[in-house]
C-alpha cells in the first residue's frame, strides 16, 4: 500500500461507456457573441467500450485528444454526419495515435477498480460518529496515532500519523466543505473538521460512510482545496461547487472578480493561460491534492449556475457497489440552468477538469432537440506537460490558445 499522491500518470479519462460524440474544441460566431463549442481530451484517454468522433472540424485524431486513445472501437462521422467507412481516410484521420483494447470492460473496469482500491488504507485507524445526540470519537487502538479532540457538537483533528484512515459515521446524508480553516464535515447537525494545517503536511485520508454533498457558501460557489485530501465515500456525491487548488494564478483564473469577492465571468476564448501553463503549475507551485472516490454514482450540482461551467481539479472515481448498482458521473441537474433553458443567453456550458474521471459510465444528457446539453468538455490530465502519453501531453496544438477555464 502506498500514500495516495498527486496521480499525474492517469489518463485524463477512464470509462467504459461515453455516449457523447465528441468533436474538436473551437469557437463559433464573432465578437461578443463568440463561443466555445466542441471538445478536448488533453493526455490520454481509454474508452472500454466504443467511442464515436465527428472529424468534421478536425485534422486528425490529436485535434480532440491530445495523447493516446484507448478503445475497445471507434466510429467517425464526416461533417454530413456520414461514417467514415474507407480505410484510409480513417488511417489518415487516426494516425498512431488509436490503440484497440482487447480487454473486455468488465475486466478492465475490474482492474481500475482494483488499483484504487489498493491506494486506499481501508482500515479505520479512528471513527468520528456524528448523529443526533452527540459527536464522538472512537480509535481501533489505543494508543492511537491519531488524535481528535470532541466538544459538544463538533470534532477536530489534532493530530495525524500518515497512512491511517480516519472514518466519518453517524448520519445518512453529509455535507462538505472546504474553508479558510480546513474541511469541514457536517451530518446530524454535528461537525467535524480536518485543518489546513494537518493536511498540508500530509495527505489525510477519510472514509465517509454516507451520501455526501460538497458545497461551497462562496459566491459562484468556488472551494479553494488547500493541502491534501483522500476521500473514500461509501454513498453517491454531488458536487455544487468548483474545486480549485490553492495556487494563486490558477485561482485567478476562475476568479476574475475584484480581491478574492470569488466573482466568476471569464469565458474559455478570453482567457489567455495555456493548458502547459496549467500543467507548469501544478508541477512547480501546487501542494495541493484532492481524490474523491464515490461508492456510487458522482453527480455535478448547478444550484445556483447561470452558464452551467464547472470548475474541478482533482482524481475522481465512481465505483460500482457490490450489487452492481452506481459507478456513474452525472452531469445532474444541468438541464434546470437558466442559460441552457435560454439559448445564445452568455456562454455556452463548458465542464473543465485538471486531474483525472474514472467511471463506468460518463452521461451525456440531451435537450428536447436531442442537443447535448454540455456544450463542451475539457479534460486536462495533469502530468508532466513535457511529457507525452501515460496521462499527460505536450500541448502543442493550435487549437489550445481557445481553451481556458470558463467560468459564471
Amino acid at each position: 500500500m502506498t500514500d495516495a499522491l498527486p496521480q499525474g500518470g492517469l489518463p485524463a479519462l477512464r470509462t467504459v461507456s461515453l455516449d457523447r460524440v465528441l468533436s474538436s474544441l473551437r469557437s463559433i460566431g464573432n465578437g461578443k457573441s463568440k463561443k466555445i463549442v466542441g471538445d478536448i481530451i488533453f493526455g490520454d484517454a481509454i474508452i472500454a467500450g466504443v467511442l464515436s468522433l465527428n472529424s468534421s472540424s478536425s485534422s486528425t485524431l490529436q485535434d480532440i485528444v491530445e495523447g493516446i486513445l484507448n478503445a475497445a472501437g471507434i466510429i467517425v462521422y464526416d461533417a454530413d454526419g456520414n461514417q467514415i467507412t474507407d480505410e484510409e481516410t480513417l488511417a489518415e484521420f487516426l494516425s498512431d495515435y488509436f490503440h484497440e483494447i482487447e480487454d473486455d470492460a468488465a475486466t478492465l473496469y475490474g482492474q481500475w477498480v482494483d488499483e484504487y482500491e489498493q491506494s486506499f488504507p481501508e482500515n479505520p485507524e479512528a471513527t468520528v460518529t456524528l448523529n443526533t445526540s452527540t459527536a464522538t470519537v472512537t480509535y481501533a487502538q489505543e494508543p492511537s496515532r491519531i488524535n481528535v479532540i470532541c466538544s459538544g457538537a463538533t470534532c477536530q483533528l489534532e493530530s495525524y500519523s500518515d497512512e491511517l484512515t480516519i472514518e466519518v459515521s453517524g448520519s445518512d446524508q453529509f455535507d462538505a466543505e472546504f474553508t479558510s480553516e480546513g474541511l469541514i464535515i457536517s451530518g446530524s447537525g454535528k461537525s467535524f473538521l480536518v485543518p489546513t494545517s494537518i493536511a498540508s503536511e500530509t495527505t489525510v485520508h477519510i472514509m465517509i460512510d454516507g451520501t455526501t454533498t460538497f458545497f461551497s457558501d462562496q459566491e459562484h460557489k468556488i472551494s479553494i482545496v488547500s493541502g491534501k485530501y483522500d476521500i473514500q465515500v461509501k454513498g453517491d456525491v454531488t458536487i455544487d461547487t468548483q474545486f480549485v487548488y490553492d495556487v494563486k494564478k490558477l485561482v485567478e483564473e476562475v476568479n476574475n472578480g475584484n480581491g478574492m469577492s470569488l466573482v466568476a465571468n471569464k469565458t474559455a476564448v478570453d482567457a489567455e493561460t495555456r493548458i502547459k501553463d496549467y500543467q507548469k503549475l501544478l508541477a512547480e507551485e501546487n501542494y495541493s491534492y484532492l481524490r474523491v472516490a464515490s461508492y456510487g454514482d458522482i453527480s455535478l450540482g448547478y444550484s445556483s449556475a447561470t452558464h452551467g461551467d464547472k470548475n474541478l481539479m482533482g482524481d475522481f472515481f465512481a465505483l460500482k457497489r457490490d450489487d452492481g448498482s452506481g459507478g456513474n458521473f452525472l452531469l445532474g441537474d444541468l438541464s434546470n440552468v437558466s442559460n441552457i433553458n435560454n439559448p445564445g443567453q452568455g456562454q455556452f456550458s463548458q465542464l473543465f477538469l485538471l486531474g483525472s474521471i474514472t467511471t463506468w459510465q460518463f452521461e451525456n444528457p440531451l435537450d428536447n432537440n436531442g442537443e447535448d446539453l454540455l456544450n463542451s468538455l475539457a479534460l486536462v490530465a495533469a502530468g508532466d506537460p513535457n511529457a507525452l502519453g501515460s496521462g499527460s501531453s505536450d500541448g502543442s496544438g493550435g487549437t489550445l490558445a481557445l481553451l481556458g477555464i470558463q467560468s459564471w
